[in-house]
């Protein structure tokens, strides 16, 4: 299993069912887990790269396209969520409840 928590790299080869979709799309089906956000900030950053170069989010794939997804730290610091007040409602050892 993939920690999360840990820089990793992700490698999907196209294939032939998959031809001719857009690149956030594809990402989007491949990684259900990471935010749709997320992955357009990945491929803004230069994180998401097409047969070893950036491409725009609407580009098509072809089969047999290499696509890198590179989940780790980037250079200019950590790859941190926002940090946001939340409210606590209720808190246990085995709960949390908050107010959204």
């Amino acid at each position: 299993m993939i920690d999360p928590s840990k820089p990793f790299d992700l490698t999907f080869t196209v294939t032939s069912g998959i031809h001719g979709e857009r690149l956030d799309k594809y990402l989007r089906a491949s990684m259900p887990t990471i935010s749709r956000t997320r992955l357009q900030n990945y491929n803004d950053e230069g994180r998401v790269k097409v047969n070893g170069e950036t491409r725009p989010h609407n580009w098509k794939l072809q089969k047999g396209d290499v696509v890198l997804l590179q989940c780790r730290t980037p250079e200019g610091g950590e790859d941190l969520g926002r940090n946001i007040p939340l409210e606590i409602i209720y808190e246990d050892e085995h709960l949390i409840a908050v107010n959204k």
